[in-house]
C-alpha cells in the first residue's frame, strides 16, 4: 500500500507541473492497482467512498482539469487510503 501512496504523490507532483502525459501514464497503472487492491482493502476504508473519489478523478481527467485531478488525489484519495 505504501508504494501505491508514494506513486500517487508522484502523480500529483507531475499534474501540478503540467507533466500530464507522464502523470496520466502513471495514473493508469495505479488506477488498475487500486481497483485490484480495493477488494482486499482495510475494513476501515469505505469502498464506496474510494469509488466515489475515483469517479470524480476520472471525470476531472476527461475534462482535462489536471489541477482538480491532482487535488482530488492528494487531498481526498491519499488520506482515505492511508487510514
Amino acid at each position: 500500500m505504501q508504494s501505491m501512496l508514494d506513486e500517487l504523490n508522484e502523480i500529483t507532483k507531475k499534474l501540478y507541473r503540467i507533466e500530464t502525459h507522464q502523470a496520466m501514464q502513471r495514473w493508469k497503472n495505479v488506477f488498475e492497482q487500486i481497483s485490484i487492491d480495493i477488494e482486499e482493502c482495510n475494513e476501515n476504508i469505505n469502498k464506496s467512498d474510494v469509488l466515489g473519489i475515483l469517479q470524480m478523478i476520472l471525470l476531472a481527467a476527461q475534462n482535462k482539469d489536471y489541477i482538480l485531478m491532482a487535488d482530488l488525489i492528494r487531498y481526498e484519495l491519499i488520506p482515505l487510503l492511508s487510514k
